[in-house]
């Protein structure tokens, strides 16, 4: 049998002769096209992290501060729940509805285009096998580093799951895990420690004056921190004398039960 080359270059097969086999192009599966557009959100969630990244190294560089002298939120221990560099709450829904979520441990995909939803007033628990990735998750949640997108306005702290001990207090451990509070009372005594430059404006250490100080420290409920850890310790099983024993003596579910 003949084969003849049509004008438009196509090849007919003439009558009688063997059926010749087409290349079709393949169509992508479902399943490539959705890993293919996630890879590509990914991809853009790593581009905006890594630029995140490179602001952040750009103001330590910097001195870490603006031009008010304030110290750059990224560089701060915490997250602030007060001033005013603190997300506004007002009116902002409480519930989480966080979508394609992309998680892995190395090369090891954990969770791929997962949803995470949790409804404000409600507890929750992580359940799964040893290995399964639940601290890789709970870690990917503190970090905010764009892998599981949590709104900015709701406050996240991670607990470790034991603390190592040294010679403070288990009173004080507890205390100590409030970062920002920490950081207002070392400005405070900072402040105080300034000594009167006779121009009779309000001194400032990082930006931050003592009349702001006293106001966030009001705002976090600082007077009674004590009595409110104390207690969250008894109600842990920590009588009054155990809540003034150093963290070193404690051990197994005891020492885990005062991670900070």
């Amino acid at each position: 049998p003949r084969i003849s080359r049509s004008a438009t270059g196509s090849l007919f097969r003439a009558a009688g002769a063997p059926a010749v086999p087409r290349a079709c192009p393949s169509s992508p599966a479902p399943g490539q096209v959705l890993r293919a557009a996630m890879g590509r959100k990914d991809d853009k969630r790593r581009a905006e992290a890594a630029a995140a990244k490179k602001v952040t190294d750009k103001k330590s560089s910097a001195g870490g501060k603006d031009s008010n002298g304030r110290v750059a939120v990224e560089l701060l221990p915490f997250r602030p729940r007060t001033g005013p560099e603190a997300p506004s709450r007002t009116g902002a829904p409480m519930d989480i509805d966080a979508r394609e979520i992309v998680v892995f441990a190395g090369k090891q995909e954990l969770l791929y285009n997962a949803t995470l939803k949790l409804s404000h007033g409600h507890k929750y628990g992580l359940i799964g096998r040893n290995g399964v990735g639940k601290s890789t998750l709970l870690r990917a949640i503190a970090e905010r580093d764009g892998r599981v997108p949590v709104p900015q306005h709701i406050m996240i702290m991670h607990v470790e799951q034991e603390i190592a001990g040294d010679d403070t207090s288990c009173l004080q451990s507890v205390l100590q895990a409030d970062l920002e509070r920490e950081w207002l009372l070392e400005q405070e005594q900072a402040l105080l420690n300034v000594e009167d430059d006779g121009t009779g404006n309000e001194p400032k250490v990082n930006g931050v004056t003592l009349m702001e100080v006293y106001e966030r420290l009001e705002e976090l409920s600082s007077d009674d921190a004590e009595a409110r850890a104390a207690v969250i310790l008894s109600g842990l099983g920590f009588s009054g004398e155990d809540q003034q024993r150093p963290t070193k003596e404690f051990s197994g579910g005891w020492g885990k039960r005062i991670a900070p």
